[in-house]
């Protein structure tokens, strides 16, 4: 839409003397096509930030990885940014919602921005897990939480919140050997069935009274059937599974 794509790049000296500081920029597209490449150079005093805007000449939409390579030889710093030149969502369609969503809210304000110009409409959030909202039984915090769907919200995304696991710490029935073991990035412990359902039928029913009108969307349980145990076996069982879904709602 005629909109220019620039980078904008910091170079900060943390010497004692001033620095002329080379930097080649190198833009590869999704087929890792190199689309520009470019050698620069600045001139930054000690203690000095220096910030300059690099025109890239890009036109069509699409994925690309930004390359930038600061300084020379055993000093240099590699820098690996990646770029969706997107036509603005927003702007195109008058702030129509759109069927896209993303999973997991994203952690800043400036993130979600992005997104929601991006035609993002919908988050399917994890940030109410058992882990989180309960650390210790009987005590709740929702600082986090709050904070998460707040920022969503304040962007005009809906949210679908993500009661993901059937554990925290101190309720799951995981044996002493999984504690510390992790499947896909995640605690084990957290994927057994709880010591007592109606520990896990509480902590559903604060959480959802908690966050009460804000949000019409829940979910329970993530990949219920997945394979996370430690003899690669499923946590929970499809009878465990509906007694959760039962205990839930």
């Amino acid at each position: 839409r005629g909109e220019k794509v620039d980078l904008k790049v910091k170079l900060r000296n943390t010497g004692h003397g001033t620095a002329e500081v080379p930097v080649l920029l190198s833009i590869q597209d999704f087929n890792n096509k190199v689309v520009l490449q470019e050698r620069l150079k600045r001139t930054v005093g000690s203690g000095r930030t220096v910030s300059m805007t690099v025109p890239t000449g890009l036109k069509r939409t699409g994925f690309y990885r930004a390359r930038l390579i600061v300084g020379r030889g055993d000093q240099a710093e590699t820098h690996v940014l990646r770029v969706a030149v997107i036509y603005p969502y927003n702007r195109m369609y008058g702030g129509k919602e759109s069927f896209f969503g993303v999973n997991h809210a994203f952690p800043s304000d400036l993130r979600m921005r992005l997104a929601k110009d991006a035609g993002i409409s919908w988050v399917r959030d994890w940030s109410t897990m058992w882990d989180a909202v309960e650390p210790e039984k009987g005590r709740f915090d929702f600082g986090l939480a709050d904070k998460v769907i707040d920022r969503a919200l304040s962007h005009g995304v809906h949210v679908q919140a993500c009661l993901s696991q059937p554990s925290c710490r101190w309720s799951s029935t995981a044996p002493p050997e999984a504690m510390g073991k992790y499947g896909q990035g995640e605690p084990i412990y957290r994927m057994y069935p709880p010591r007592d359902m109606a520990d896990f039928q509480n902590y559903v029913y604060q959480t959802i009274r908690h966050f009460g009108s804000k949000i019409k969307h829940w979910e329970i349980l993530n990949e219920p059937f997945y394979k996370f145990g430690l003899d690669g076996q499923a946590t929970l069982s499809v009878e465990q599974y509906f007694t959760l879904l039962q205990a839930g709602y």
